[in-house]
């Protein structure tokens, strides 16, 4: 409903301010007299009839009736308003005859009276829809004050800055690498698992596989040990399980895991824990779970981050989408590198410890000015010999600004150039971290470049 009021009385203003700009007011039916007369019009009027016996001046035209019968639906008292008051009394006076021969006039010839009587009008129009439309902010804002607005990010959506994309691509490359170091191919897939803890696993067997309490407490004295090889032989010898065949199984296989791990050198680093389980029921075999240490070498566990990855064998999986139900041999692990992620930010962030977001290895810097197109004709050429370069898009950079850019952005290497070393056909190169400069050729630019970014890396700065 106050959406329609709006509406109407919008509709109201446009006719007025149309009937103030049209050239022959009046001319399209509209009367300017046809309102309520409010208290700002009778100060008005009372003002205009101060100086004036009728609306044109000196005689009476059918303006003064069309007004008189606009201030007689009024409520107002007129007799505050004298002039304009006296100005009705004698109106009021003429008899119907006499208001016969009043002259005819037209709007246009009113614009002295008419203008500013609108321009009162409209503001008061005006006044009414800003109180409409505020009364239906107050009810749109008094519907919506119970409701609570919370700004979420959608699960695995986030911003990250550059030096977070740095964090990413560091771990994410590295991750590739040792997979694809061992013949890996590369697939990227949700994954939604969880390790469980033996108070869920406890309430599963019991609720839904229906074993019954005292059998699960018999599991969980198991499920609290932990160790190496000799606990995998401690266990073959333990009466209990040597009755269960898969108990054995999964036992020779333990041992045969740990077995392939001490060949490969990594035994020291691997522990047998019983509690471990997954939150899915496709594990036919070993499942296992990789905890991050602190920063320490103690392995003191306080200084432990947490488990970051996750898998086991399922040899049963593909099978189920086989009609056939063939049975596939498989392995595989997820990483939580969202949580790696994390921790090296934290670790950076402590050693405040400055994260490269770009690997720009040269900048090309010129001295002086009117230089952009030599700095561009560089840029091509080292980018031609397979080097990442950049250079500043200003046209005449200082080239302070442009070694401090270097310095913010680790770039390793800045070659600088000047009018004299153009017309000598050489470059300055500057090792930004040591600001040591040397001389270099252009034709030998390419390979001194790759010689001491070859420092760089040896160095441990990249």
């Amino acid at each position: 409903i106050l959406e329609q009021q709006i509406k109407a009385q919008g509709e109201i203003v446009r006719k007025y301010k149309a009937a103030k700009e049209s050239q022959e007011k009046g001319q399209n039916g509209f009367s300017p007299f046809q309102t309520n007369v409010t208290d700002k019009h009778c100060r008005f009027l009372n003002d205009y009839f101060s100086s004036r016996s009728y609306v044109c001046g000196y005689s009476p035209t059918t303006a003064d009736e069309e007004l008189l019968k606009a201030t007689s639906k009024s409520k107002i008292d007129l007799k505050k308003f004298a002039h304009l008051n006296r100005w009705c009394s004698h109106i009021k006076s003429f008899s119907d005859d006499e208001k016969q021969n009043f002259s005819t006039i037209s709007y246009s010839q009113l614009k002295i009276l008419i203008d500013p009587y609108l321009d009162v009008q409209i503001a008061e129009e005006v006044s009414k829809l800003l109180e409409l439309k505020a009364k239906l902010n107050e009810d749109e804002t008094h519907a919506t004050a119970s409701q609570k607005f919370i700004l979420k990010t959608p699960k695995g959506t986030r911003d990250f800055s550059p030096e977070q994309m740095a964090v990413r691509s560091s771990v994410l490359n590295k991750i590739i690498s040792v997979f694809k170091k061992h013949g890996a191919e590369t697939i990227d897939t949700p994954i939604f698992e969880l390790k469980s803890p033996w108070e869920e696993v406890k309430k599963e067997m019991v609720e839904e596989k229906g074993l019954s309490e005292e059998v699960a407490d018999q599991i969980g004295e198991y499920v609290r040990l932990n160790g190496k090889e000799e606990l995998v032989v401690k266990l073959l010898k333990d009466e209990k399980l040597t009755k269960s065949k898969a108990a054995v199984e999964g036992l020779e296989a333990m041992k045969l895991i740990l077995h392939y791990c001490d060949i490969y050198g990594t035994s020291d680093r691997v522990l047998f824990d019983l509690s471990l389980a997954r939150g899915l029921d496709y594990y036919t075999g070993i499942i296992y779970e990789a905890v991050l240490l602190g920063g320490d070498s103690s392995g003191d566990p306080e200084s432990s981050v947490g488990s970051i990855a996750g898998g086991g064998r399922y040899d049963n999986l593909v099978g189920m989408f086989d009609s056939k139900h063939k049975q596939v041999p498989c392995v595989g692990v997820s990483i939580g590198v969202e949580r790696i992620f994390a921790v090296l930010e934290a670790k950076y962030a402590a050693a405040n410890k400055k994260i490269r977001t770009t690997e720009i290895q040269v900048y090309v810097a010129t001295a002086q000015k009117n230089l952009v197109e030599e700095r561009m004709k560089l840029c091509r050429v080292l980018w031609d010999e397979g080097f990442k370069v950049e250079h500043s898009y200003k046209k005449n950079p200082k080239l302070l600004a442009q070694l401090q850019h270097c310095e913010e952005y680790s770039i390793p290497l800045a070659v600088i150039l000047g009018e004299s070393e153009i017309q000598k056909g050489v470059v300055k190169l500057r090792e930004v971290n040591s600001r040591v400069e040397v001389e270099v050729s252009r034709t030998q630019l390419p390979d001194e470049i790759r010689k001491r970014l070859q420092n760089y890396c040896m160095n441990g700065s990249s």
